[in-house]
């Protein structure tokens, strides 16, 4: 199983991305705080959003607090002298606002975007579920423009 939490703030405002195809992207950083309780440690965790999701991150500002649901992926980097490494982010496949107001009558209603899980049912096509879990290959990350200008500012923070 594959899946990862996090929660913690929003640490820059996330940079656009979008394939040749016109599926929206974002890149962005969250700020979380260590929870073993020995120290107070931040780790700075880069996350990529697709579709409903990123349109979702795109419009929130740094310093808000998020709960994300999702995935560890790797991504391609090829440097300067054409060597390609590898690396680890997460991939949102949810996003929860933690702090919304309720009713003591109503539980939480987080806002939840893009989520294959609000109706499940029984059995699923081929088709559902290669929408709600989309294959990704290198050849789809080919067709990414990224807009990375805020990458060095990650770097930055994840060095702390």
């Amino acid at each position: 199983m594959n899946r990862v939490f996090l929660f913690g703030k929003l640490s820059f405002t996330p940079n656009r991305l979008q394939t040749k195809n016109g599926t929206l992207g974002a890149t962005f950083s969250m700020e979380c705080l260590d929870s073993s309780g020995f120290n107070n440690a931040k780790s700075f965790i880069r996350v990529t959003a697709w579709g409903k999701v990123a349109s979702f991150i795109v419009a929130q500002n740094p310093g808000v607090m998020l709960f994300v649901e999702g995935r560890l992926t790797t991504y391609k980097i090829t440097n300067s002298e054409n060597k390609n490494t590898y690396a680890l982010q997460v991939t949102a496949d949810k996003i929860f606002h933690p702090d919304e107001k309720t009713t003591n009558e109503e539980p939480i209603k987080s806002t939840v975007v893009d989520s294959p899980f609000m109706n499940p049912k029984a059995s699923v096509t081929e088709a559902e579920f290669e929408q709600a879990f989309p294959h990704q290959d290198e050849t789809d990350f080919n067709n990414i423009t990224p807009i990375f200008e805020n990458d060095v500012q990650l770097e930055e923070e994840s060095d702390d």
